[in-house]
């Protein structure tokens, strides 16, 4: 009985509680209570999670779509320029005779072995100038004397063409990967070095001190506050590295024409094979797009704060 009678002592002071409320506070209560209140209002005010998606979804369609469009008003004018001038293959040949020597390529996988050994050095170039550029950027970005001293000979490096190494570089490297590998590395050394260090620079001093006076040491400062905020330009110089390390590898394969992209460029220009010199630029466009796609991509799935 003494359980039941506080019970209905409670309810009846709730209630009380309840009456006293909407009495002192009508229109609070009635915002509550009463259909199109303030709770009802910032349901309606919440985001569409499905509006949302379909609007982003909506959006990549049309950027894909207009990509496609670009390139068949690309083709379309090419075959246009070919038709009307009547212009024989080994000057321009038409979109369906590329088509059909890119196919031919394709089936008895030559297209594929060049393609593959493209993709090897640069990816190999690009590695190697990723680790000397990150692993040198950092401590310029954090000495002043370091920097003076290494500047020097940064600028020179830059400063002479890398077209004019290459035969020294012959010379030098007998292995013909290894010789391509470094082409592939000093074109994409300087951006990402470039990069590295005004992402470091770019970190706001305050943060670190915060991250100093919350014990952190010095591996947990650049895993928790230093890679995150220089990420952005960190990517941007692997975005540019990526697609200059495609380029660096065909001026390799340019040098020593033995295989790859490039070499299809020399050899269809010493056959007058222009068919041939079209398969080889299309497939390095090609190359450059994927490349560029797999890093925004990449950027999306690690940036995921903005």
């Amino acid at each position: 009985m003494d359980i039941e009678t506080g019970a209905q002592d409670a309810t009846i002071q709730g209630r009380n509680r309840i009456g006293y409320r909407a009495a002192t506070h009508p229109a609070r209560s009635a915002g509550h209570n009463q259909p199109g209140g303030a709770a009802e209002r910032r349901f309606e005010q919440m985001p569409d999670m499905n509006a949302e998606k379909h609007v982003h979804w909506g959006r990549l369609l049309l950027k894909a779509s207009a990509g496609v469009l670009a390139i068949a008003l690309l083709v379309l004018a090419w075959w246009a320029v070919a038709a009307i001038g009547n212009y024989p293959d080994f000057i321009l040949p038409t979109p369906a005779t590329v088509g059909e020597r890119m196919w031919s390529m394709l089936l008895d996988g030559s297209l594929l072995a060049h393609f593959w050994t493209t993709i090897m050095e640069a990816g190999l170039g690009f590695l190697l100038a990723f680790v000397v550029g990150v692993g040198l950027g950092y401590p310029v970005a954090r000495s002043r004397l370091l920097e003076r001293v290494v500047s020097p000979y940064i600028a020179i490096s830059q400063g002479l063409p890398v077209v004019a190494l290459a035969p020294l570089l012959v010379i030098w490297v007998r292995d013909d990967l290894a010789r391509k590998v470094i082409i592939v590395a000093l074109i994409v050394f300087f951006p990402i070095l470039v990069n590295t260090i005004v992402g470091v620079r770019s970190i706001d001093r305050s943060m670190l001190e915060v991250a100093r006076i919350s014990g952190a040491n010095w591996l947990q400062s650049i895993r928790y506050v230093e890679l995150p905020l220089s990420l952005r330009s960190l990517l941007g110089g692997v975005k540019l590295g990526l697609t200059l390390s495609i380029t660096g590898a065909v001026v390799g394969e340019l040098v020593t024409p033995q295989y790859g992209l490039g070499s299809l460029l020399m050899i269809g220009r010493g056959l007058f094979d222009t068919s041939l010199v079209f398969v080889g630029l299309i497939s390095l466009a090609l190359l450059t797009v994927l490349a560029y796609t797999f890093i925004t991509l990449l950027e999306k799935a690690l940036i995921t704060w903005e």
